[in-house]
């Protein structure tokens, strides 16, 4: 028999067998079934084992049951799936402890600073919890054009008020550019013997003729009045005469000075108006507060002429010399 014929009734025993076979055989041997086929003749019988096949008999093994093969490559990712609706939403969590309290604040604070390396100008030095900052002025700009000339002044000019509608017991009216104001006197006092509310003179002091360009210059003192303990505001006026000098006309310079002998308490008024040719009459005044200590003071009145020369003599007269001061205590401004 040939190969080819062999193997074909092998196949086609093995299928018949595989068809009609015993389950129970298939159980008892855990599923496998053994064949011996003679190779003569075709034949073939059912073993149990394949030690059972003779040397002219080929062994066929056939198990029934399913071989689990090797596992097979991952397949390709599948599409995305839809996305599910959104979930309702949880409830609201309990509230979380206070925490500690934070570090105290510092408030700002602003103080000048000169120039310098923070300011070239100068400014101002803002400080506060997160450090030092600067406002820092600006360069100064150029000078501006000059103002238009202001009118001339008014010198005050004081006259005596008797009592009535401005001052009920009397006083003094001041007319200067700025209008009319009234220096009134105090109720008078019940008790007697009080010092005197108003101190007043027009004595020119010993030895002053009325010239007010000595040969040796410098500050002609005209009157003085003595005050005792207390705040006043002192007033003084002086009435100045240009003499006839040759024809002279060039500028000259009035500086008068109110004082009790110190810087503390003193003003200088200052009147400049060219040399007229003729005889001319003018008034240079001023006010001042002084206050004196134990054992009171003296106001001073003194002017002085420039240039200092017999060409530009000015003269006071007495009737135009004065001073006069009023006790704080006893002013009343209207």
């Amino acid at each position: 028999m040939s190969k080819f014929k062999l193997f074909t009734s092998l196949a086609a025993f093995a299928f018949v067998l595989l068809a009609v076979g015993s389950p129970a055989e298939a159980q008892r041997n855990n599923g496998t079934i053994y064949l011996c086929v003679n190779a003569t003749n075709g034949q073939l019988r059912a073993v149990n084992n394949a030690n059972e096949c003779k040397k002219h008999e080929v062994t066929i093994v056939w198990n029934t049951k399913v071989l689990k093969g090797d596992k097979g490559d991952p397949g390709p990712t599948g599409p995305t799936g839809r996305q599910g609706p959104t979930g309702l939403q949880g409830p609201k969590g309990d509230t979380g402890a206070i925490g500690p309290p934070g570090t105290a604040g510092q408030s700002v604070t602003v103080i000048d600073v000169p120039p310098g390396a923070n300011c070239s100008t100068g400014g101002l030095m803002l400080t506060d919890v997160s450090g030092n900052h600067f406002i820092c002025n600006g360069v100064p700009g150029p000078e501006g054009d000059p103002g238009a000339v202001g009118n001339p002044g008014q010198s005050p000019v004081v006259t005596a008020e008797a009592g009535g509608a401005n001052c009920v017991y009397g006083g003094l009216k001041i007319t200067s550019a700025s209008g009319v104001n009234y220096v009134c006197n105090g109720a008078p006092g019940t008790s007697g013997g009080g010092a005197s509310e108003i101190y007043y003179t027009k004595t020119r002091v010993a030895g002053f003729n009325g010239d007010l360009v000595p040969a040796s210059g410098g500050f002609i003192e005209m009157a003085t009045l003595s005050l005792p303990e207390g705040s006043y505001l002192v007033t003084a006026r002086a009435g100045l005469r240009y003499l006839p000098g040759a024809g002279v006309t060039d500028p000259s310079s009035i500086v008068c000075k109110l004082s009790d002998g110190t810087l503390s308490q003193e003003i200088r008024p200052l009147f400049t108006s060219p040399r007229p040719p003729g005889t001319s009459d003018f008034v240079v005044s001023a006010t001042l507060p002084m206050t004196f200590g134990p054992g009171g003071g003296t106001a001073r009145w003194a002017c002085s002429a420039q240039p200092n020369d017999i060409q530009h003599a000015l003269i006071s007269s007495n009737n135009h010399l004065q001073i006069w001061a009023i006790r704080a205590s006893a002013l009343h401004i209207q």
